[in-house]
């Protein structure tokens, strides 16, 4: 069972964790991990992938968990709990986000909460034809922290106005209240046919823990709804959002910013620029004053703002002659070619030989510049 990004089976959780990536800081992953409370051990089962919200299957061999690619499209990715090895995916409409994953009692089938621009829904997967069927129709009523129980749906809804855990017949589609709580019941648990959740209260979230008598569940007809649509009247004032029939994939590529040095995307120009020499340093009276007229400079950034150069020229009148330079170029190239310098783990904490590197060299640069001032 799994409850709050978490799932248990005998003495074993299975939770994720996001980590960045050792060399690309814009680059994250999230793995899924298995903790052992009998020997403390924590097993990492995946490696750079973007899964989230495992749950354990009933006989504890498979995981399911919730799968974001690099280009958004979810999936509902079926794993070997012992390997990490892939069993099955099934992937979903890019836009839709799985909010909670289910097994039902032979894992069979999972259950799952989503979100489209079309609103709430749950669904069942039947894992043998891996093909999706609704149970609930579209609409901005919230429905999560989905649970699988016997033939029904145990859920958390806002329907009443406030969270309160329901439930819904998956052989009739009928829904019911399960349990009303004054300022709102959530994080719905079964566990040998009890409902654990978490009870909001005046003194803040309390456990609390019910047996479960569908005799007691009281039909969604007898209950008054509460769920404000806020938006409702704009929306119907408003133009819906527009579908492309035929949308354009973008063919994504490798790309090497080495082959991108120079790319100029803006320009400046100083006509008259005045320079202070010696009262800055010395805190003295202005020992020079020269111009630099004009002053042209130019812009270039790759991409992906990886090499970003500045080139500038000057008309120097105090020593009569242009002046050219480039502010960046150095520093980023190397960056570009040391970049695969090693990360040495020191117990547990990182060395990253290309920071010290770069320090290194700019202070070399700075002590040689030192002599070159005029």
């Amino acid at each position: 069972m799994g409850i709050g990004g978490y799932s248990l089976f005998d003495n074993f959780i299975a939770f994720s964790e996001m980590s960045s990536d050792i060399r690309w800081e814009k680059r994250g992953y999230s793995d899924i991990y298995i903790y052992n409370t009998d020997t403390k051990d924590k097993v990492r089962l995946t490696s750079n992938q973007r899964y989230f919200k495992p749950v354990f299957s009933t006989n504890g061999e498979r995981l399911a968990v919730i799968q974001f690619d690099y280009n958004r499209v979810p999936s509902v990715v079926v794993l070997n709990s012992f390997s990490g090895e892939i069993l099955q995916t099934i992937p979903f409409d890019r836009g839709y986000s799985i909010l909670d994953l289910s097994w039902n009692d032979d894992d069979s089938f999972i259950a799952l909460s989503i979100i489209s621009k079309k609103g709430n829904q749950l669904g069942v997967i039947d894992l043998e034809s891996e093909k999706y069927s609704s149970v609930t129709s579209w609409d901005n009523i919230q429905r999560s922290k989905v649970q699988y129980y016997g033939n029904k749906l145990i859920f958390t809804s806002s329907y009443s106005g406030i969270d309160g855990i329901y439930s819904i017949d998956l052989d009739t589609l009928k829904e019911y209240r399960v349990v009303s709580s004054r300022f709102g019941a959530d994080y719905p648990f079964i566990y040998n046919d009890e409902l654990i959740f978490s009870d909001y209260t005046i003194d803040g979230f309390k456990l609390n823990k019910i047996s479960l008598d569908s005799s007691c569940f009281i039909p969604l007809a007898q209950v008054v709804k509460g769920h404000v649509d806020y938006f409702s009247p704009l929306l119907t004032e408003e133009e819906t959002i527009p579908t492309i029939d035929n949308p354009v994939k973008y063919v994504s590529s490798n790309y090497n910013p080495n082959l991108h040095l120079i790319n100029i995307n803006s320009w400046l120009i100083n006509p008259i620029t005045p320079v202070m020499v010696g009262s800055e340093v010395f805190n003295s009276s202005i020992d020079k004053l020269f111009f630099k007229v004009p002053e042209i400079v130019l812009f270039s950034s790759d991409y992906l703002g990886l090499m970003d150069n500045t080139f500038y020229t000057h008309y120097n009148i105090d020593r009569e002659l242009w002046d050219f330079g480039s502010i960046g170029t150095y520093r980023q190239i190397l960056i570009s070619l040391f970049r695969w310098l090693p990360v040495v783990p020191l117990q547990g904490l990182r060395l990253e030989l290309l920071p010290i590197f770069i320090e290194i060299l700019d202070w070399i640069i700075q002590f040689i510049q030192s002599f070159l001032i005029i």
